[in-house]
């Protein structure tokens, strides 16, 4: 019981020196109930969902911080700017799940180049949200409108919603990263259901 309490504790002081760090890049980070995580580059406010386990919740805030890293950069061309809001062609929903990849490793390189903590849960945590955005990308249905779909991860990992970011709410943060890889197959070969 006291290893796990160390644990915890470990992930949120993981997280306070992330919200920190944001702060000093001028951004608010709050936490909330909603599925969705996001960063609102009006307000430069990061919400994270309140209701991952801590561990995923300092993933998300590092992928969360890598999208405001982006939103700050005057370099930076959103997929909707370089293609207009075409939302239902190929070249826009690549774009964006590649936005996404590109986003969780520019919140991995934070990490690194600042010497937070990371360990090869990272992985499983970026492999689920990207799979829940590649299964939106071929579902051609725009990610904030009405979903059509689940994440069609085995039931054990299901989130309560598909296609955004944030929305796998049920990781848990023990679960074997063996066993997500002898999935990946199934979680970009099956069929998505209404």
């Amino acid at each position: 019981m006291v290893a796990i309490k160390k644990d915890s504790d470990k992930w949120k002081r993981a997280i306070k020196i992330a919200v920190e760090y944001a702060a000093k890049k001028g951004w608010t980070v709050k936490f909330h109930t909603k599925p969705d995580s996001i960063a609102i580059p009006s307000s430069k406010t990061i919400l994270i969902n309140n209701r991952h386990p801590t561990r995923v919740k300092y993933y998300v805030l590092l992928h969360e911080l890598g999208h405001a890293m982006d939103l700050d950069s005057l370099l930076y061309v959103s997929p909707s700017e370089m293609h207009g809001p075409r939302y239902n062609t190929l070249v826009y929903r690549v774009e964006r799940v590649k936005e996404e990849f590109d986003a969780w490793e520019r919140g991995q390189s934070i990490a690194i180049k600042n010497g937070w903590i990371m360990d090869d849960y990272f992985y499983v945590v970026r492999a689920k949200f990207i799979s829940s955005y590649m299964i939106w990308a071929n579902n051609r249905k725009h990610p904030y409108g009405k979903r059509k779909h689940t994440n069609n991860i085995d039931s054990s990992d299901r989130g309560d919603s598909g296609g955004r970011s944030g929305d796998i709410s049920s990781l848990s943060s023990n679960e074997d990263i063996r066993s997500d890889r002898s999935n990946e197959d199934n979680i970009i070969g099956q069929k998505t259901e209404k």
